[in-house]
Parts: C-alpha cells; sequence; structure tokens
C-alpha cells in the first residue's frame, strides 16, 4: 500500500513538474515575443516599406479622391490612372496583400481617406470568411502595424504572440545586424495612383499557366453576424461620422457558371444592401475567363486590368452612380 502511496505521489510530482515547466516555456516564449514587437524582420520590411510609402503617397493627396481599397485583387484588378482620366477625378489604388485581412487593410485605408473622399470597397471573397492569423499579418502587425496591434484585445494579443514562431527572434537579430539584404524591401512596383506597373508582370511559365486552369468554384459561406461582417459593418460606420462615402463592388475572381446557377454570392449582396450601400453592378462584373489572369484566381494580367476598369466604369455610368459627394 505504501509502494502504491509513494508511486501515486511521484506521478503527481512528475506531473506537477511537467506543467510547471510548460507553463514557465510558455511565459518565456511569449515575453520573447512581446519583446519583439516593433521589430523589423526582412520578411515584415518587404511588407511595411511598400505599404507606408503608398500611404504616404495617399495622404499626400490634397484634392478629394476616390479610394479603391481591397487585397492584391484591387491592386491587380483596377487601373486608378485609367479611372482617374476617365471620370475626370483623382483616384488612388489602395489594392493591399490579402492576408493581411479586413481589420488592418480597413484600419490602414483611414490614414489615407479624408473627410469628402469617397472608399470603393471591393474585397476578395475569402477576406470575408478568413479571420485567422497567418504569417503575413502576423509579420506586418508585429513589424510595423503596433498601433492596430495595440487596438486589439488582451485575449486577441495573447493569441497573437501566441502564433508567432520563435524562429522570428532570429530574423529580428539578423535583420538588426544587416545579415540580409535589406535592398529587397525597396522594391515596389508602383506609380502615383498606386497601381502595379507593366514590369510587376513578368512572362509566366506553362506550368503556371497550368495551375490557374485548376481552380475550382470558391464555396462561399457568409453570415450576417460573422466577426469579419462587425469589422465592416465598423467601417461604414465610421465613414458616416467622418463624411466619407462608402461605396461597394465585386472583386475580379475566375468565371464559373455554378456562380450563377446557386447565387453563391447572393448573401453577401443581400449583406450590403442592409447596411444600405451603393453597390456597382451584381457579382458577375467581376467574372471573367481564366485567360485573364496572372498568377493567382484574384490577380489579372496587365491587359486585362485595363478591360476591367472599363467595365466598371461603364457600369458606374449606366448605374449613373456619383464617384464623389
Amino acid at each position: 500500500m505504501d509502494d502504491l502511496k509513494e508511486k501515486a505521489y511521484d506521478f503527481k510530482k512528475f506531473l506537477f513538474i511537467t506543467i510547471s515547466t510548460a507553463v514557465v516555456f510558455l511565459l518565456i516564449n511569449l515575453a520573447v515575443m512581446a519583446f519583439t514587437v516593433g521589430m523589423q524582420t526582412e520578411r515584415s520590411a518587404r511588407l511595411c516599406t511598400p505599404i507606408k510609402k503608398r500611404i504616404d503617397i495617399g495622404s499626400q493627396i490634397e484634392e478629394q479622391k476616390v479610394v479603391l481599397i481591397g487585397g492584391s485583387g484591387v491592386r491587380a484588378g483596377f487601373s486608378a490612372e485609367l479611372l482617374s482620366k476617365n471620370m475626370d477625378i483623382r483616384a488612388f489604388n489602395f489594392g493591399l496583400q490579402a492576408a493581411l485581412g479586413l481589420e488592418v487593410i480597413l484600419f490602414e485605408a483611414k490614414k489615407i481617406l479624408r473627410p469628402g473622399d469617397t472608399a470603393v470597397l471591393v474585397f476578395e471573397y475569402n477576406q470575408f470568411i478568413d479571420h485567422k492569423w497567418n504569417d503575413v499579418r502576423l509579420s506586418y502587425a508585429f513589424g510595423c502595424a503596433t498601433d492596430w496591434f495595440g487596438t486589439l484585445s488582451f485575449s486577441d494579443k495573447i493569441t497573437a504572440l501566441l502564433a508567432v514562431e520563435l524562429k522570428r527572434l532570429y530574423e529580428v537579430i539578423s535583420y538588426g545586424t544587416g545579415t540580409i539584404n535589406k535592398s529587397q524591401s525597396e522594391n515596389n512596383y508602383g506609380n502615383k495612383f498606386g497601381d502595379r506597373e507593366k514590369k510587376s508582370f513578368p512572362k509566366l511559365s506553362d506550368e503556371q499557366k497550368y495551375r490557374l486552369s485548376l481552380y475550382q468554384p470558391l464555396q462561399f459561406n457568409f453570415t450576417h453576424s460573422s466577426d469579419q461582417a462587425s469589422v465592416f459593418k465598423d467601417f461604414v460606420s465610421y465613414a458616416k461620422e467622418k463624411d466619407i462615402k462608402v461605396i461597394v463592388s465585386w472583386p475580379n475572381t475566375i468565371r464559373h457558371e455554378e456562380y450563377q446557377k446557386l447565387g453563391t454570392f447572393s448573401s453577401l449582396e443581400s449583406f450590403f444592401e442592409s447596411l444600405g450601400l451603393q453597390i456597382i453592378g451584381k457579382p458577375s462584373l467581376g467574372l471573367y475567363p481564366v485567360t485573364s489572369f496572372y498568377d493567382t484566381q484574384y490577380h489579372l494580367n496587365y491587359d486585362a486590368i485595363k478591360v476591367r476598369t472599363e467595365d466598371f466604369i461603364e457600369e458606374i455610368n449606366k448605374q449613373d452612380i456619383s464617384l464623389l459627394k
């Protein structure tokens, strides 16, 4: 009996030591990651530098402007320059990496929007249902979006700190000591309208073109009560308070017959309508054949961007929508 008690005691002691050790290492990891908030790595610099430049350019536009906001599907989907010339307005392309998420993109967009401006929101469909931490969002948040990171709840901050890999500390040290090529972060193909330039569309290989043909129809399940819906509604409320006009439209993606048959995006359309927003076109406005796309199902090739922008302008005129107040 005494042997059993001793074994039970030893097991409890072992369990306590194991759990305590795990908790200590967890706290150390949290402390180390918290220490790196605001410090750059090679990856974060490549994200932060071009975005900061575009925020600077957009902030310096003095006249009323139309800001195209969304993921990289906006950057590789619209020509703000063509929109400006054909509509006699000042447009700016503020399409960022979709993986940053709605919260980060809209937070950064506020930095360039002024009273009297118009925000045209054209988010990729997956951005309305994706609310997870990923490498891109973590790199950007920890590297340069500390102002946004500071707005998060305590639990969200802890979740983010736990999601970061310990190798970030090494990457911070490597970047800080200059052991990597920092010039890579300066690679920003863009013009004063925020558009991608032709040189940022190198010729694709046959394998890359083949991969485009493998994309299947999107599975889109959006609910009006989701976290992303709340983020979207909060921005619309913010815009109303700041006298910023909000218009929405549909992202460019590969055309599939199933979309029209199944009404795949009807839940999102009804959501926009419930907010009383002007909607440019129907979902079909953004659907194009696979040959129009460059390297993903959201990125149009350089020539198709012009076609897409012209179609967009035609629909605006057809609906008699005034982009500016």
